[in-house]
């Protein structure tokens, strides 16, 4: 492969043509979740990125890191801590989750509890601060982050509780977008 493919890639990715491979993985996964969500970042640039647009760009982005592993050389770590499962889920718990129709910051917490898990190691493990999960757990709406974050940090922390992360992002996101716009038609 040529040089100028290689830089290429890195361009895709956004990256100088000296980034190591973590760098390359993290930034694949940013631009991906980026591209994929609909963030309030991604919304400000609808005009310049709709739908079919952001399929192209995903599509390149993923070909660009196949690429890039293949250049340097790397496969993908075997446990990730973001697509692996951190705890084990018993069978009543198994039983206890089927019967939750919607997830919710109290919903979460309380599934947490149940599990026996605290929230400092789960901030350690998931490298969320731990008042984040905090507020998501309180459902504090306007202590939270920019939305792009709150998705991915609600994201880790399903799969922290081997949940179905995107059913929680879902359920999550809908109950934040609508704090948002009722918060906005009262300014």
């Amino acid at each position: 492969m040529s040089t100028q493919d290689t830089r290429k890639y890195y361009d895709i990715l956004e990256l100088p043509p000296d980034a190591p491979f973590a760098e390359v993985r993290k930034k694949y996964l940013y631009l991906s979740a980026f591209y994929m969500g609909d963030s309030m970042e991604l919304a400000a640039l609808n005009g310049d990125a709709p739908y079919h647009r952001r399929q192209i760009i995903l599509a390149e982005l993923q070909d660009a890191y196949n690429k890039m592993k293949d250049i340097l050389g790397r496969e993908e770590p075997a446990q990730q801590p973001s697509e692996s499962p951190k705890v084990s889920v018993s069978d009543s718990m198994k039983d206890y989750l089927n019967g939750i129709t919607a997830y919710s910051g109290p919903i979460l917490k309380e599934i947490r509890e149940k599990m026996g898990i605290d929230l400092g190691g789960m901030a350690n493990a998931t490298k969320v601060q731990k008042r984040y999960l905090e507020e998501i757990e309180a459902e504090q709406f306007v202590r939270i982050p920019a939305e792009v974050y709150l998705r991915g940090y609600v994201i880790e922390y399903a799969r922290y509780l081997s949940l179905d992360h995107q059913k929680v992002a879902e359920d999550y996101m809908k109950r934040y977008r609508k704090f948002r716009s009722s918060s906005e038609e009262k300014k």
